[in-house]
């Protein structure tokens, strides 16, 4: 097992993205072996798995320029009044189409943003099949749920821990929660990827006084995966900026766990032992 995380840790820095993203899935995957996983853990502490896993991640801001067929002024040479309202909303429709899907990750950043979560939060890990796998399983997002957010810098020490509650109707997301920042609130967006998972871009606002000011990108961006039923999510936040770019900079992986319904209990993340400021578990 520690030769087999070895070889693994070597391959996080290959030149290839798509090996880099599935040796950081299949890392991710192995901590998730209960029998195995301190001896797992040990040696990827040992040599430092944190820091090319951290170099994979990707800013939740990040984005690409589509090019997507558009015709904003078709509806004025439509013949009937029915056929210009029906045009006239398929171009607003393409235009909030052409702005959700503009988004773009780093190959492997959500194999990386996994194997990061489960190595800081063991007790919390997820498994997951390849990147390269199909989601057959097409259940619906839950409109209401309420998680435990859990946010570690890139560093692996932990900036903060606090209740929220998102709701999710129609593809939009909203939600509030308090941390040791303040009162907050959540925007944003739910959606599937083209592998079926589930997704949820949104971002965090500190305050209503601060809310014009923030903008629609808010204080706090964030990008974020499903996990397997009942498992919630885990992703990268980053505090975001005036300018526009791809690596993350301030910021590092963050993980919803599920504090109702069918949840399983696991222990606090106050029982968890401590992380000291290299991105080590104090034991």
């Amino acid at each position: 097992m520690r030769a087999a995380s070895l070889c693994l840790w070597l391959f996080l820095s290959n030149e290839l993205g798509a090996l880099r993203g599935l040796a950081a899935a299949t890392l991710a995957n192995l901590i998730c072996c209960s029998q195995r996983q301190d001896q797992v853990l040990d040696q990827l502490r040992a040599c430092d798995a944190r820091r090319p896993l951290a170099a994979l991640l990707s800013s939740p801001t990040a984005r690409v320029a589509l090019h997507i067929p558009s015709r904003p002024f078709a509806h004025l040479a439509a013949q009937t009044q029915q056929q210009r309202m029906r045009q006239a909303a398929q171009a607003q429709a393409d235009l909030r189409r052409r702005e959700r899907d503009s988004y773009c990750q780093a190959p492997g950043c959500r194999a990386a943003a996994r194997a990061l979560n489960n190595l800081m939060l063991p007790h919390h890990s997820i498994a997951l099949p390849p990147d390269t796998f199909t989601t057959e399983q097409a259940s619906a997002f839950l409109q209401q749920n309420e998680f435990e957010f859990i946010c570690h810098h890139s560093s692996g020490s932990l900036r903060d821990c606090a209740p929220i509650t998102l709701t999710i109707d129609d593809d939009e997301v909203s939600g509030r929660g308090m941390d040791s920042l303040g009162d907050f609130s959540v925007r944003g967006t739910a959606k599937r990827d083209s592998l079926g998972a589930k997704v949820l871009h949104f971002s965090k606002t500190y305050g209503t006084e601060f809310e014009a000011r923030a903008g629609r990108s808010g204080h706090v961006a964030h990008v974020l995966w499903s996990g397997s039923e009942d498992e919630g999510y885990f992703g990268v936040w980053e505090v975001t900026s005036s300018d526009a770019h791809f690596e993350l900079r301030r910021g590092g992986p963050c993980r919803l766990v599920p504090l109702t319904g069918a949840a399983p209990q696991w222990p606090s993340i106050r029982q968890l032992p401590p992380i000291a400021r290299d991105g080590r578990f104090v034991r």
